[in-house]
């Protein structure tokens, strides 16, 4: 799809100059196209996250702040982040690439918000250190996704407010 993105406004150009000032009229097909082609990809994009944040939420849902740690919850989590990052560094842009994962984190950080709510859990209690210890492990590995800049350390904040 980038591609398409791309080469659309080149041919676009390339006709403008051919074209007679009747005809150039049909460029707003080249426009109309380049419009649904950034539309399609902003779905496709949205869908990823969409489809993510589904494996956060039912993930977080079963998770309890106990011990051992990392959780299966938050081992699953990791791995699934990994694996999408694995298929989509190869075919996304870099900035696409931070989009997609920066609307995930934000996703990851609705849904332990809500999770910490509803197993009442709170900064200084009992089971400060086994949620320390979580994001510990998350953020290690989000900030060590090839390509994606301190992706987690916003998340690290979640837990002192």
């Amino acid at each position: 799809i980038i591609i398409i993105i791309i080469i659309i406004p080149l041919l676009r150009a390339r006709f403008q100059k051919c074209l007679s000032h009747r005809q150039q009229v049909l460029l707003q097909q080249f426009d109309s196209v380049l419009s649904n082609y950034r539309e399609h990809r902003s779905l496709i994009l949205n869908k990823l996250v969409s489809m993510m944040e589904d494996v956060i939420s039912r993930n977080l849902q079963k998770w309890e702040a106990k011990v051992p740690t990392p959780s299966k919850a938050f081992q699953s989590i990791n791995s699934n982040l990994w694996k999408l990052h694995e298929a989509l560094a190869p075919v996304l842009s870099a900035d696409q690439l931070e989009l997609v994962f920066n609307n995930i984190q934000l996703a990851f950080r609705t849904h332990f918000l809500q999770n910490l709510k509803r197993q009442n859990l709170s900064p200084g209690g009992p089971q400060h250190g086994i949620v320390s210890a979580e994001l510990s492990f998350l953020v290690e590995h989000l900030n060590s996704l090839e390509g994606l800049s301190d992706l987690g350390e916003p998340l690290l904040d979640l837990w002192s407010r």
